[in-house]
């Protein structure tokens, strides 16, 4: 049911992504290397988009994932990795909102995410939550223009630059 809620929404098409548009994917996160610095030494690569198509939190289920892709006349702009009740029931959780580099400050992701919103609201989900490097100034203005809160400071150990990193928990009422 998001899908179509998500699909009526926008302007843009909706697709659940697999490993067959890898190279899509890919495309779009490589561009971004700013944002990759904060989470690993080394550019991203195939294998990475890979895991992270599959990668669940702790607990969840594969059917709770939806790694999507939303596209204007065919071209993919906009990426979304989402968690539906994580970490808990009625809450979603947003693990990834990239553009595509040429589209940015165009209002893509705000138009995405108010949307997303709107649809987990009509779904019964309270809250939408993230996360982010406390580095990433960039993520950091992009979550407080959408007005999520800003919540604790953590560090979490990752395992790609092996060492803890400090990230910010973020979350908005729905």
């Amino acid at each position: 049911m998001l899908l179509q809620r998500l699909d009526f929404l926008l302007p843009y098409t909706v697709k659940r992504l697999t490993p067959a548009d890898v190279d899509e994917i890919l495309a779009l996160q490589a561009k971004h290397s700013e944002y990759h610095q904060h989470y690993q030494t080394n550019p991203v690569t195939k294998a990475d988009i890979l895991a992270e198509l599959e990668t669940l939190p702790s607990k969840a289920l594969p059917e709770q994932k939806f790694y999507l892709g939303f596209y204007a006349q065919d071209e993919l702009v906009v990426l979304v990795d989402l968690v539906l009740d994580h970490p808990q029931a009625n809450c979603a959780w947003l693990g990834l909102v990239m553009t595509e580099k040429t589209k940015l400050r165009q209002h893509y992701a705000t138009k995405v995410l108010t949307a997303l919103r709107s649809a987990l609201k009509r779904e019964g989900y309270k809250e939408l939550m993230t996360s982010s490097a406390l580095s990433d100034v960039n993520a950091q203005a992009f979550l407080n223009v959408q007005g999520f809160e800003q919540g604790m400071v953590t560090s979490v150990y990752d395992p790609k630059l092996g060492h803890d990193i400090q990230v910010v928990l973020r979350g908005i009422e729905l």
